[in-house]
């Protein structure tokens, strides 16, 4: 069973200059926008493994707000628990929420809501959060979804058996974007030509080329190969 949580204790109303953010940042009027600090960076309970952070390491990132401002965030990561940018300072850690903002890290991260319509069915689902652009077509594009989620402790007490911690697990899922439509992309190939007219040429593509779902590389020129012939979905 999963379940969402959020992992930091998070201050609002912190007024910060605009030479505390980046050179960037010049002539931007921060009075439209409010931050916050956090009383520790990673306050989570100690019996949860993992990390909520998109980044290994701390990064410049560069913003670029839903007034068309350009913020650059030095010593920063973004958080998919709080879906905050988090960014460290000689005082502490601060926050920039993500209301704000769509796109960061040079455009090719951004939040955004999507439909996917289940094939050979009426039914929708909503797919939201952070996306991360891939490989970008006129017809085609590709993006990897993240999202955060909470792997419970399986321990048994009276076995003695199994892992007493908590995980948290970050999901990286792929999708085809076309005409503001998700087409998910998952192990089935043949579930996956089945969205597109001519999918037996689809499916001859994938084994011909001995194509990997699970390569990104693969999956770009197979991105590339559906735009050059302009294959049509077949919902």
């Amino acid at each position: 069973m999963y379940r969402l949580i959020l992992l930091l204790i998070i201050i609002p109303s912190v007024s910060l200059s605009q030479n505390t953010l980046g050179t960037q940042s010049q002539g931007i009027d921060f009075d439209n926008y409010s931050f916050g600090s956090i009383d520790q960076f990673d306050d989570r309970d100690k019996s949860v493994k993992g990390s909520p952070y998109l980044f290994e390491e701390l990064n410049d990132i560069v913003v670029i707000t839903d007034a068309n401002d350009t913020i650059l965030f030095e010593k920063s990561n973004f958080n998919l628990s709080t879906m905050n940018l988090e960014f460290k300072k000689d005082d502490g850690m601060h926050y920039f929420s993500s209301k704000y903002f769509n796109t960061f890290f040079n455009n090719s991260f951004f939040k955004k809501r999507y439909i996917i319509k289940k094939f050979s069915s009426f039914e929708e689902e909503q797919v939201s959060g952070l996306f991360q652009i891939l490989n970008e077509n006129a017809n085609y594009s590709l993006l990897k979804h993240y999202k955060i989620k909470i792997k419970e402790s399986n321990y048994n007490a009276v076995l003695d058996h199994g892992d007493k911690n908590d995980k948290i697990l970050i999901n990286e899922d792929n999708y085809l974007l076309h005409d503001f439509q998700l087409i998910p992309i998952d192990r089935s190939k043949r579930k996956f030509s089945k969205y597109f007219s001519r999918k037996n040429e689809i499916l001859s593509y994938i084994r011909d080329n001995k194509l990997s779902f699970k390569d990104m590389d693969d999956l770009s020129e197979l991105t590339n190969f559906l735009n050059e012939r302009e294959f049509e979905i077949n919902l």
